[in-house]
């Protein structure tokens, strides 16, 4: 679904029992929506981009307390211009399992470290976010591309891909094969980074990494062939 730009309101469980939804989009990024509590609860989206002067409600993806509520959305783009409402009876926006890339200083809470970014970004090929540190985490993949391998940049605008977004491939209907460029800085393997994948069944891990954290692969149940480009340099598990 492409929201279109005259939208400026979401209800509660507007896209509840959307069970087949993997892409969500909105025609308009830079005029704000207001997102209420249990809007986007109970779907799957890999990757969601909050339009610019957008409020949202504590409860936005459900019940921080029901982890099933949104379990299946992976990483979320937050502008520096949002508004957070807490609604009544509600403790505020912590989720364990999203990982947040925030524009910005706020009181937003996850259950990870907020990924602190300076910009959002797009190719034909991937949605990306440039980090504090100059860096690039790519946090989505064009819907468009029906390939079944993907084999991810090194850089994008001159600038070094060093991270991926949390469940990734879990929205993607083909791609069952990742290679990753040779040239790739990608050190750490963040948690869900791999995990939910619908497809994917072979991924060769880059001689870059060296550290895999918790859950990065979890629920990859098509997942068969798991190699490692460099035998001879130690990973942490």
């Amino acid at each position: 679904i492409v929201i279109p730009s005259s939208v400026v309101y979401i209800e509660a469980n507007a896209f509840s029992g959307a069970h087949a939804l993997r892409y969500l989009r909105f025609a308009d990024l830079e005029t704000g929506i207001y997102f209420e509590e249990d809007s986007l609860s109970n779907i799957t989206l890999a990757t969601l981009i909050f339009p610019d002067y957008s409020t949202i409600e504590s409860y936005v993806f459900g019940n921080p307390g029901n982890p099933s509520e949104y379990a299946n959305i992976g990483s979320v783009y937050v502008p520096e211009n949002i508004v957070y409402k807490t609604t009544s009876g509600t403790t505020g926006f912590y989720y364990s399992d999203i990982m947040f890339y925030q524009e910005g200083a706020t009181s937003f809470q996850s259950g990870f470290d907020i990924i602190n970014v300076t910009s959002y970004g797009q190719t034909s090929l991937v949605d990306y976010v440039v980090k504090a540190d100059g860096h690039i985490d790519i946090i989505g993949i064009n819907r468009n591309y029906r390939e079944t391998f993907i084999e991810f940049p090194a850089t994008i605008e001159g600038k070094t891909v060093t991270g991926f977004g949390s469940k990734l491939f879990m929205s993607h209907p083909t791609i069952t094969d990742v290679p990753f460029d040779d040239d790739i800085e990608y050190v750490r393997i963040e948690p869900f980074t791999f995990s939910n994948m619908v497809n994917v069944e072979s991924i060769v891990i880059p001689s870059s990494v060296r550290y895999i954290e918790a859950n990065a692969f979890s629920g990859a149940a098509a997942l068969r062939y798991l190699r490692f480009a460099d035998l001879e340099s130690g990973i942490y598990f």
